[in-house]
C-alpha cells in the first residue's frame, strides 16, 4: 500500500531483477523541514509540538512534532536542519510545499534556571546546595527540565531567590559524601 511517488520505466521496457523502477511512499504521515536560527536553537528540542500552515488551506494547522534537530550548521545560512513529522491522514500535504512551522517558544513562560555547575549528582540523582544562612548549605533533590545552553531548567525542589552554589559544588559534595561514609561506620 502506498503512493508512488517515482517511475523510472514504460511499457514494454525490459528491466533487469536489480534494477530500481520505482519508488512507493506511505503519506499518512509526513515530514516537514525547516532551518533554525543559531540565535533559536537553544528553545527546539526533540518531542516539542508544532504547529504547520500551508498557503493552499490558510485556515488549517497541521499539528506536529519535532522528531529531529540537526547536530550540524549550515555554514552558508547559519541554520541547523529541523524535521517535524505531521499526520496527514487526510491527504492534504503534498510532498515539496511550502510550509511554514510555528513553535511555541520557552522564552515567552517564566521558568526557574541554574547554570549546569550548580547540578551535582550522587547516585544518578540530581541535587544542588542551598545556601540557608552564612556559611550552612542545605543538599536538596531536584527535577531537572530542559537544558538551554549552560543554563537547566529546574522543576522541583528550588524555589525562586533561594541562593544556589554555583562554583565550590564539588567541594560540598565532597564533604557530604565524607559525613555520609562516616556515619554508615
Amino acid at each position: 500500500a502506498g503512493t508512488i511517488i517515482q517511475i523510472d520505466a514504460v511499457p514494454g521496457e525490459i528491466v533487469e531483477p536489480d534494477e530500481v523502477i520505482g519508488n512507493l511512499a506511505d503519506l499518512s504521515r509526513v515530514w516537514v523541514q525547516a532551518r533554525i536560527y543559531e540565535k533559536d536553537l537553544a528553545f527546539i528540542q526533540e518531542g516539542q509540538q508544532c504547529q504547520i500552515t500551508v498557503e493552499a488551506y490558510p485556515d488549517r494547522i497541521f499539528h506536529g512534532i519535532i522528531t529531529y534537530v540537526s547536530d550540524f550548521f549550515d555554514p552558508a545560512t547559519r541554520t541547523a536542519r529541523v524535521r517535524c513529522e505531521v499526520d496527514n491522514s487526510e491527504r492534504l500535504l503534498r510532498l515539496e510545499m511550502f510550509a511554514t512551522i510555528h513553535l511555541s517558544s520557552p522564552s515567552h513562560q517564566r521558568t526557574l534556571m541554574v547554570p549546569v555547575t550548580a547540578i551535582q549528582w550522587i547516585d544518578n540523582e540530581p541535587f544542588v546546595f542551598v545556601q540557608t544562612r552564612p556559611g550552612v548549605f542545605e543538599k536538596r533533590s531536584v527535577i531537572l527540565g530542559n537544558r538551554f545552553d549552560s543554563y537547566v531548567e529546574i522543576r522541583e525542589g528550588l524555589k525562586a531567590r533561594e541562593l544556589v552554589v554555583i562554583n565550590g559544588g564539588f567541594y560540598l559534595k565532597s564533604t557530604f559524601l565524607r559525613e555520609r561514609i562516616g556515619d554508615e561506620h
